[in-house]
């Protein structure tokens, strides 16, 4: 099979936390698949899948090109052309979006949600179409 054909994807593995691990995992995946079903919200991760090997959880997700935006801001230099100055707004915007959606669900239905480790480790970068970061 050619590489061009294979699909890459990222594996996380739950890390065993107390007596209700099971319970806990069972809760990420709900939210997990809650974030699925926000289809308009390009800027939060949708999983592709939950599955348990024995004792273990382990999530799927799409395969982030660019690493994390720890790693972006480590290998690309800042620049101040105005094209790369109104793709970082527009990716502060989006990722602005993607919180309200989460912290402000109750104005769509009962449930809110919040990240809990919101760092530059945890924010995912993708290609686009064009080749530029997202």
């Amino acid at each position: 099979m050619d590489s061009e054909q294979n699909v890459r994807v990222a594996i996380k593995g739950l890390k065993h936390s107390g007596n209700n691990f099971a319970a806990v995992a069972e809760g990420e995946a709900a939210v997990l698949e809650m974030m699925r079903k926000l289809t308009n919200q390009p800027h939060l991760m949708k999983a592709i899948a939950y599955y348990r090997q024995g004792e273990e959880h382990y999530f799927m997700f799409p395969w982030a090109e660019l690493g994390n935006l720890w790693e972006f801001w480590q290998n690309n230099t800042p620049k101040t052309d105005e094209g790369y100055i109104v793709w970082i707004f527009t990716q502060l915007t989006g990722l602005a979006g993607a919180l309200e959606c989460l912290h402000h669900r109750a104005r769509y239905t009962e449930e809110n949600y919040r990240h809990g480790d919101l760092k530059p480790a945890n924010i995912l970068c993708f290609k686009t179409e064009n080749g530029q970061g997202d």
